[in-house]
Parts: structure tokens; sequence; C-alpha cells
């Protein structure tokens, strides 16, 4: 039996007795003109393409958005252009045909946005998967226990603000990108894959990573190729562990690495609590750009082990060496006992409370 409610108009001695969903119905249309929409799409089992993308214009404001089926089907990329929704998914759009460069298979743009999903999300079906499984433009946006499964990328987060994506699976070449993008939060990822964990790209500031597992390859800060914006500043790492993927360890745990024709600036980088298990370096720099600079890093209680000889390899551009590094509390066991520590063109590298020293290459 539904349950009922009194409600009481006002201006009105009449009192009526309606259904609770009626009566918040009721209250929302006395408050604002605009009623919420319902919609509700269930998969035809052949193509789901047209029901999807026709979601955004039933439902694309103040909209209720249910999709039941365990699985749809997607021939060509759709984008969603939600405001002020709520999207709930109960299982996985299935994008089965090939997905080529600048592709996107789903798009969720707009603004104030939650998307929850249980045990599903977006798979890339088909092996031509060269652009991303999910991108995420919209503002003021949370995802919930999303998942993504895909022989190409994952999820871009781009040209947005304060996103924040917690107890997301990803199964890709790479898992998370940030590019152009601030206020991002991830929290929980859980990424297997043997691309970038995560990736921090040019135009980014303020973005936090927490309690997340990359297995198979760890986080790149810096900025691609041709990117216009080539500034980042603000990134919090804390609680990451990167891990071997089926006994092939990561090649490096956090990676700074700039493109040859970068010439902007990281800055304000905090990495605490990171954990590694047989990576070849747990923190590196290699960077062709000559004029990028990476400055003001502090690294604070890593711990695990380095299959390689290095723990910590900074190898900094003589015109843009890396000012105001500072370690704490790294300890992590390297398979080699001798020059674990590498640091060229990082000026005044501050190490504190441990037994070792990050001195130029030989």
């Amino acid at each position: 039996m539904r349950a009922l409610a009194l409600l009481t108009l006002a201006g009105s001695s009449a009192a009526l007795v309606l259904p609770a969903q009626e009566v918040l119905l009721a209250a929302l249309d006395w408050a604002r003109p605009a009623l919420p929409g319902f919609c509700t799409v269930t998969s035809n089992g052949h193509d789901d393409t047209d029901a999807l993308a026709g979601i955004s214009k039933r439902c694309g404001r103040n909209g209720i958005i249910s999709l039941p089926s365990k699985e749809y089907i997607l021939t060509k990329p759709v984008t969603l252009t939600l405001s002020n929704g709520y999207l709930s998914l109960s299982g996985w759009i299935n994008y089965t045909a090939p997905l080529g460069p600048g592709d996107v298979a789903l798009t969720l743009a707009g603004s104030k946005l939650a998307v929850t999903s249980k045990g599903g999300g977006v798979r890339v079906v088909s092996d031509e998967a060269a652009g991303y499984a999910l991108a995420v433009r919209a503002s003021n946006s949370a995802l919930t226990g999303f998942g993504v499964e895909s022989s190409g990328p994952g999820i871009l987060i781009a040209d947005t603000a304060n996103v924040d994506v917690s107890d997301a699976a990803v199964a890709a070449s790479t898992g998370v990108t940030v590019a152009r993008a601030h206020d991002v939060a991830l929290t929980r990822l859980a990424y297997t894959g043997v691309g970038e964990c995560v990736a921090v790209r040019g135009g980014t500031h303020d973005v936090a990573v927490a309690d997340s597992e990359c297995r198979g390859a760890g986080v790149t800060i810096g900025p691609e190729a041709g990117e216009d914006e080539q500034v980042i500043r603000h990134v919090a790492l804390g609680g990451v562990r990167v891990l071997p993927l089926d006994g092939v360890p990561p090649a490096i745990g956090v990676r700074f690495d700039a493109a040859r024709d970068a010439h902007g600036q990281a800055a304000n980088i905090s990495i605490g609590g990171l954990r590694v298990e047989d990576v070849g370096v747990a923190i590196g720099l290699d960077s062709e750009a000559g004029s990028f600079s990476f400055h003001h890093v502090n690294v604070t209680d890593v711990s695990g082990t380095a299959g390689g000889t290095r723990v910590v390899e900074l190898h900094c551009p003589a015109a843009a060496p890396c000012h105001h590094w500072r370690f704490k509390r790294v300890q992590v066991e390297a398979e080699a006992a001798r020059d674990n520590y590498v640091c060229d063109n990082v000026p005044g590298v501050h190490v504190h409370r441990g037994a070792w020293e990050c001195l130029p290459s030989a």
C-alpha cells in the first residue's frame, strides 16, 4: 500500500489526502513552474541509439532518468546534455561500432548532474577503439559506481569544473584523463591497464586523487603535445597504490613528463601515502621540454618496492630546473643498493628524515 500524506494547500481550507509521490510533485509544481521529467528507457534488444539520444530532449532539464535494462546497444556516439538531473544506470551500455580518434562513445554534458551505476557503465565492444569510452563535460556533477571497459582510452574529464567521480572501475588502455578542468576529485578509482591510471594534463588545477588502486600503470602529470593551455596547479595524490598487473610490474609510480614543445609549468604538487610494488621507478621525471618547469613538489610517506635500481630519478632540463622539491619519509626498497636517488638540475632538493641523498647522475 502506498504511503499517504496530508497536504494543505496555501490559501485554501481544503485538505487533500494524496499518495506521497503526488505530494512531492504538487510541492514542486507549487514552488516552480517546471516539473521534473520522469524518463525510463528500456532496451529494444537491437539498437538503442535513438532512444538514448532522445533523453536530452525529453528529460534534459530537471530530469529523473532510469535505465533499468541489463544491456543497451549504441551504434554511434551519443551526447546526453542534462541540467539539474539524475541518471540511474543498472546495466551496461555496449558500443558496438568502430570508435575513431576524437570520437567518444558516451558524453555527459550540461550541469548539476548526478549519475549512479549499479554494476554497469560503458563498454566498447569493438576492437577498433581509438576514442574515449566516456567523456564527462558536465559541470557540478557527480558520478558514482560507474564502470568502463574498452581496448582504447577510458574516461576523459575535460572543459569542465566541479566534478566528483567515486568508486569507478576502469579496464582500458588508459584510466582517467583530466584536461582543461578544475576542482576534480577522483576517489576509490580502480584501474586495470597498461597506460596511465590517471593523467593530469594542461589547463588543469585543483585535482585530487584519493584511496585509489592502479594495476599495471601509475599516474602521469604534465601536458601533452600541442596543448594550448599548459599550466598545471594544485594536484594532490593521497593513498594511491601502484601495483603489478598479471605479474608485470608498472614502469613508474608517478611520472612527471612534458612534451617536447611544452612551455608552461606544473606547480604545487603533493604526493602522500604512495604505495608501490615492484615498479621500475617510484617517482620519475624525464622531460624533453626545455622550457617547461616542475616546481614546488612535496613527496611524503612513500613505501613499497622498486624492481629496478632507482627509487627517485629526476632529469630536469637545464633551462628549466626543478626548484623546491621536498622529500619526507621515502622508504622504498630497491633491487640494487647504489644510486637509488638521482636528481639532475634539482637545486636545493630537500630530503627530510631520510637516510639518502638525491645526487646528480654521474
